[in-house]
């Protein structure tokens, strides 16, 4: 058996987060922040070494579906893609370490590239801020872009973590099975590990969130 089995039975263990809900008040101030007064955990089923595979970054762990295939590039911190070579669907998680741009800067810029027609165009975005007890803010993206042969839906998560920024990103194909998607996508999130801690902490308290404004974002 190889290190990289036993990680993966190892993180079995872990308690993964598949999806919340969230009960929420009516926004009570004028910049549209709506309080969380509860949530509700779900948990996932155990990732198995027969269907996901580990894979060590300097001191972080990734774990994707064994299928898929990462590739070494020279700037990105982890990629890989689908296995579907007509299309172009990939994870990717970009890691800015001792990062000097600032978490609403980035976002701005990637609202910006979401905006700009090019080779693809985005067909609906949605983003919600979460506010935690710390005044830190996490961005989720939900989006679905168009290029000339394919529609995607995707998602993507932005946040501060020790002074690293993240940008983690999952693209596929419009016309899969979106449940599935989006509990992998979280299976990744809640299992990816730094320094062998949880970078995204289930337990961590959201106070507040509310929706962004593609169109006059104010972050």
């Amino acid at each position: 058996m190889t290190r990289t089995q036993l990680l993966v039975i190892v993180l079995s263990y872990l308690w993964i987060l598949s999806a919340c809900s969230f009960e929420k008040e009516k926004p009570t101030t004028k910049d549209g922040y709506i309080p969380v007064t509860k949530y509700h955990l779900k948990s996932g089923d155990s990732l198995t070494s027969e269907n996901w595979k580990c894979y060590k970054v300097k001191e972080d762990l990734i774990c994707i579906p064994k299928v898929w295939k990462p590739l070494k590039t020279e700037n990105l911190f982890f990629y890989a893609e689908l296995g579907n070579l007509k299309a172009n669907e990939f994870f990717v998680l970009l890691k800015y370490e001792h990062s000097t741009t600032h978490l609403s800067e980035y976002l701005q810029k990637a609202i910006q590239q979401f905006k700009t027609p090019g080779t693809e165009q985005t067909m609906e975005c949605k983003i919600m801020e979460f506010l935690y007890e710390d005044n830190r803010k996490r961005y989720f993206v939900e989006f679905e872009i168009q290029d000339s042969l394919n529609t995607y839906h995707g998602y993507s998560t932005y946040f501060v973590q020790e002074d690293n920024l993240y940008n983690i990103t999952l693209k596929y194909l419009s016309s899969k099975d979106r449940n599935e998607f989006y509990d992998l996508y979280h299976d990744i999130l809640y299992n990816y590990l730094s320094k062998d801690k949880p970078v995204v902490d289930v337990y961590e308290r959201i106070e507040k969130l509310r929706h962004i404004d593609l169109n006059n974002p104010d972050l």
